[in-house]
């Protein structure tokens, strides 16, 4: 299944329904779930996102695969649908919707772009666990 590592705190933001649009400076070539992935980095860390939601740094986690998302459409940030959004920056605005969590976050090494979260590049436990949750969120059969 693809992903996309997301740096704290704003993939927990995602997965809370907080933030509905990542920006990028690219246009993805995919549209349809997606696995959020929370980076190990803390480079983003703040107290307060841009829409004043406070963050609770002790609900981060890192380093992990947090839930899965729909991704819609990316439009650009002068877009009508997001002109409003305070997460809305572009270049290109990646639409998210439909956050499911898992119920206990999966260790998982992350990487850039979108990726795909398969056994190659984990132990099969995690692959395991990994199918089980998207199995338990009804988003593969």
């Amino acid at each position: 299944m693809f992903a996309l590592t997301i740096q704290q705190p704003y993939a927990w933001a995602i997965m809370e329904g907080i933030k509905t649009v990542e920006n990028r400076t690219w246009r993805p070539w995919y549209e349809g779930p997606l696995l959020i992935h929370a980076g190990k980095g803390k480079e983003w860390m703040c107290d307060v996102l841009e829409d004043g939601t406070a963050v609770s740094r002790e609900e981060l986690v890192f380093g992990a695969i947090l839930g899965v998302v729909d991704l819609v459409m990316p439009v650009p940030a002068y877009y009508t649908a997001v002109e409003d959004n305070p997460f809305a920056q572009g270049p290109y605005c990646w639409i998210l919707e439909h956050p499911r969590k898992f119920e206990t976050p999966i260790p998982w090494r992350g990487a850039q772009r979108i990726w795909i979260a398969d056994e190659k590049r984990q132990r099969d436990d995690k692959e395991r666990k990994l199918s089980s949750e998207l199995c338990r969120l009804s988003v593969i059969p």
